[in-house]
């Protein structure tokens, strides 16, 4: 989850709340996105669990949301992942450091060197301080129409349906927050997302599809010049990454 185990030391049998500070000085709360997963062990040997996420901003900053990166090597492969965002890393599942070493598996299960750890991918995010979003090309899309238009748009992107539902499951959620009856969406093109955020990768892939949007609750429609999106296929040892830009409201 991010943050180092911990066994809650002062509670009392019976008790059904219980204290968990955070803090930066506490070396658990950062800039960016903290998630936390509180287990519970009861006493007939069943466990209940429940998952928190704060965010701590400063104003008028953003973040790239979420970037997941999915590895779809042909064989068994022992791959090193390096991403160079110009905000840092602030966040990452597994630990980053200077980069992830891991195995990969055709059906995309990652195992990570140091830790033996299994995952469906890695993840990442980091601070954006770019202040505007660029409306003159994208999408104006009805909010409740969401998942029809994410479900057509990352097909062409190159997305397969596991990883739609994965991007749906986030963003929808995460958009819906607004409370806005419209959005706008606009996608980068690979050279400005390769830009913001390189990604290095050996062995070399033999494909890359890199998705990464921004979006804007709207009151009403806007008028926008509609993006045209380039299909993309994935071919021999694959490489999927999905990503958004989260501005910070006040």
């Amino acid at each position: 989850v991010g943050i180092d185990d911990f066994t809650l030391k002062q509670y009392k049998a019976g008790s059904t709340t219980f204290e968990y500070n955070v803090g930066g000085k506490l070396d658990n709360l950062q800039w960016g996105s903290n998630y936390y997963l509180f287990i519970a062990k009861l006493q007939d040997g069943t466990y209940k669990t429940c998952r928190l996420t704060i965010y701590v901003h400063q104003g008028g900053m953003a973040e790239k949301g979420k970037p997941v990166i999915y590895l779809y090597p042909t064989k068994k492969t022992n791959v090193s992942v390096k991403v160079e965002p110009k905000g840092g890393v602030t966040v990452s599942i597994p630990e980053y450091k200077n980069g992830w070493k891991v195995t990969a598996l055709p059906d995309g299960t990652i195992t990570d060197k140091k830790t033996k750890e299994n995952y469906p991918y890695l993840f990442w995010e980091s601070n954006d301080y770019t202040q505007t979003t660029d409306t003159s090309e994208g999408f104006v899309v009805e909010t409740a129409k969401l998942e029809e238009f994410f479900n057509e748009k990352l097909e062409i992107l190159g997305l397969n349906k596991k990883e739609i539902a994965d991007f749906n499951e986030f963003w929808i959620a995460e958009i819906n927050k607004e409370e806005k009856p419209y959005t706008f969406i606009t996608f980068y093109s690979n050279e400005k997302i390769n830009e913001e955020a390189p990604l290095t990768i050996s062995p070399m892939p033999d494909s890359i599809m890199r998705v990464y949007f921004e979006h804007i609750g709207l009151d009403a429609p806007i008028e926008t010049k509609e993006q045209q999106l380039t299909p993309a296929a994935r071919s021999g040892f694959a490489v999927v990454e999905w990503g958004g830009k989260k501005f910070k409201w006040k």
